[in-house]
Order: structure tokens, then sequence, then C-alpha cells
């Protein structure tokens, strides 16, 4: 599609789960294309409904991107981007030498990102996907409330459990299944007929 339609960028995106969810947003400021991050965008714009009822801001940035060569190219020869602050929670040592790991944020971050070449794209295509087959965002550690990697992990299975199905294949009650993606991406080219997958 990017390419038939001569956009000099794509971006996919998912609905947000949530206002406060931790994801930036597409969006146009002053009137240029970008990305906001969660962290830049205030409560009240976060919770800000349009007509239909839904977050205004919704657009949530997969980070999954397109860019033609002739943008890139463009954008490294002309342009700067910005720098983003962001509050971390640094390791540090004491006096002594030893190791300290904060509880809360003690320090900053200056941070570039890829998605911010946006501003300079003149012609952008949006690209709402379905979250249970194109996001699955690991940003925590095993044993928190969720984007942990046993999430992740079985986000996947279930994903390549529904291709099987979809391909002819039963997954037997209790079972896993996987599909590698040298195999199929997204299910093309599967022949599952008349086998059923247990174990």
């Amino acid at each position: 599609y990017c390419v038939a339609s001569k956009v000099e960028s794509g971006v996919k995106v998912v609905p947000k789960n949530a206002p406060g969810e931790q994801v930036g947003v597409v969006c146009k400021r002053d009137g240029k294309y970008g990305v906001c991050e969660y962290s830049e965008i205030s409560e009240e714009d976060s919770k800000a409904l349009g007509a239909d009822g839904k977050l205004l801001y919704d657009a949530a940035n997969i980070c999954n991107h397109y860019f033609s060569v002739a943008f890139l190219a463009k954008v490294c020869l002309e342009c700067q981007l910005p720098f983003h602050i962001a509050r971390k929670k640094i390791p540090t040592v004491d006096k002594a030498g030893n190791p300290i790991k904060p509880t809360a944020n003690n320090g900053i971050k200056l941070e570039m990102f890829i998605f911010d070449v946006l501003q300079f794209c003149t012609n952008l295509g949006v690209f709402y996907v379905d979250r249970h087959t194109d996001f699955s965002p690991l940003k925590n550690a095993s044993g928190a409330a969720d984007s942990t990697p046993q999430h992740c992990r079985q986000d996947m299975l279930e994903l390549c459990k529904k291709m099987v199905e979809k391909a002819g294949g039963v997954v037997g009650p209790g079972s896993e299944v996987e599909v590698s993606p040298l195999t199929s991406y997204q299910g093309e080219g599967l022949d599952c007929t008349g086998t059923t997958y247990e174990g």
C-alpha cells in the first residue's frame, strides 16, 4: 500500500486500551505529523473524547514503520531530530563504590526516536491494525501485571493456534503450537487439514 500510494512513511497503530496506557500516539502537532510520547501528553489530553465518545488521541504507535529510501536520504542529510527527556531509575554507586538500585526516578536521559522523522513527512499513511495480531509489548519483567515475557509468549501461542485452526488443524486441550516465521508469517501457505496437535 505504501509503495503504491507513494507515501513517504507509513505507521501501524492500534487503538489505546486505556487513556493511561504507556504508548505514544500518532498525531499532528502544529500542522506536522509526529508521535506524542505518553510522558509528554497531559492527563487531560490523554482522557479527551471525540464526538463519537472514543478517545480523541487513541492511535497508539506500535513502532512498526515504513519509510521510503528517498525520504530517509533527505531526512538524514537535511534534518535534526529533537531530544526527548525521559525520567529514569538509573543505577549508581555510593561514595564507597557500593551499587545502589534506585526505587524512584533519580535521573534524566535524553533520547531520540526514529519516529521523530515523521515531522518532515508531507504524506503519511496511518494503518489501524488488530492489537491481538500485531502488538504484544514487552515492557516489564516477569511478575508484573502486564507486558511481561510470559504475556508476549502467550499472545504468540494464541496467534499461532488461530493460524493452525484456520488452516484446518486442531490444537488439543491444554496443548501449545508454534508456527515458525520461516514456514508462514501470517498463516499463508499453511495446510494443517486433518492434523491434531497434542502436547
